[in-house]
């Protein structure tokens, strides 16, 4: 389970290893996907047995940055890496990926979508006022370690 929390750094990571066998979840909006596509291509090359969740907000697929690189992601690591898009001004079939990132979001995905008790560690990069929307959701759930970044 999650332990610890970490405040708003900008500069944020966990040591890696070939032995971790974990459950990461990052959520993301608009340009904070930078830092978190990095963390998370390196921790899926390094660490073989682990899995990545991210949840990634944006206005409409039109403005998703480095859509195709995700995807080419997902078709490398199927099995390890689950890309969730909600998008706040495109209509998608199911209504839950509807709407911006807020705590209401956070804990409908989270109760819904993600099961927190399998997550080891959670990133958080994007708007500041989505940061903490998110962090103050996932401490109200349970979740202890948090990672955020700007």
């Amino acid at each position: 389970m999650l332990s610890g929390v970490m405040p708003p750094t900008g500069s944020f990571h966990l040591p890696l290893s070939p032995d971790h066998h974990r459950h990461y979840l990052a959520f993301a909006a608009g340009s904070g996907i930078t830092p978190v596509f990095s963390i998370i291509k390196s921790t899926l090359l390094t660490e073989p047995q682990s899995r990545f969740t991210l949840v990634y907000g944006n206005r409409a697929s039109s403005t998703v940055m480095l859509r195709d690189q995700l995807a080419d992601l997902k078709d490398q690591f199927l099995d390890r890496l689950s890309v969730i898009h909600v998008m706040s001004r495109e209509k998608q079939d199911i209504d839950l990926f509807n709407g911006r990132i807020d705590a209401h979001k956070c804990r409908a995905l989270l109760e819904q979508w993600i099961r927190l008790d399998d997550i080891d560690h959670v990133f958080t990069c994007g708007p500041q006022q989505m940061m903490e929307h998110v962090s103050a959701t996932l401490l109200a759930m349970g979740a202890m370690m948090i990672f955020a970044g700007r």
